[in-house]
This record gives C-alpha cells, structure tokens and sequence, in this order.
C-alpha cells in the first residue's frame, strides 16, 4: 500500500462575515486568508486591495445563475405587457419560451 503525503492544511475553518468593511479589514490584517463566493467584495475594495503588500488578488469568472420569477396571477405581474417591459428591461434574452408556473405544483392523486 502507497502512503499518501501529509495534507498541505492541517485545518480549514470557514467564517461568515456579512459586513464588506469587516471582510476588507480581516484580510488587511492578516486576520483572515480568502474572500471567496457571495457576498465577496465590491470592485472598489479589490482595486483598494491590488497593491496591499502580502495580498494577492484574484478573480474568476462568476458562475452565479440570476433568474427573475414573476407571479402572473398577481398585480401588476397579471398584465402581458408589463410582463414584457420586464423582460425587454432585461439585459440578456429570456430563455424561457412561456410561462412557467411557480412554485411548481405536484400533480394531485
């Protein structure tokens, strides 16, 4: 049997900090090491934190999925053009081709 190598950490903790300023001052003083995911940093702290001696700053491509839900037996979503104006408000085409209905309902038995 080969023996595996030491694990490169010998432990991960995970901290939610919901406050941005808090998140940039943890890693300002070494307190914390990543800011990873949502709600992650706005622009403006990244660039603050691209010349911060100690820090490195990268950043990926967002894989977070947006979708917008309207309920249309509702006002004002019950109106086809409202509907419509939301839609062409949007700045990337609507996948869907019709109406879903939402919260999706189990057939009954």
């Amino acid at each position: 049997m080969t023996q595996r190598p030491e694990p490169y950490f010998q432990r991960i903790a995970f901290r939610f900090v919901p406050n941005e300023a808090d998140r940039v001052l943890l890693l300002k003083k070494k307190a914390i090491d990543m800011v990873v995911n949502r709600p992650g940093l706005s622009p403006k702290n990244v660039k603050s934190l691209e010349g911060e001696p100690g820090l490195k700053v990268f950043q990926v491509p967002d894989t977070t999925c947006h979708w917008l839900c309207m309920n249309g037996s509702r006002p004002p979503f019950d109106n086809m053009k409202v509907r419509q104006a939301v839609r062409g408000s949007t700045s990337r085409p609507c996948e869907a081709t019709r109406p879903t209905p939402w919260p999706p309902r189990a057939p009954r038995a």
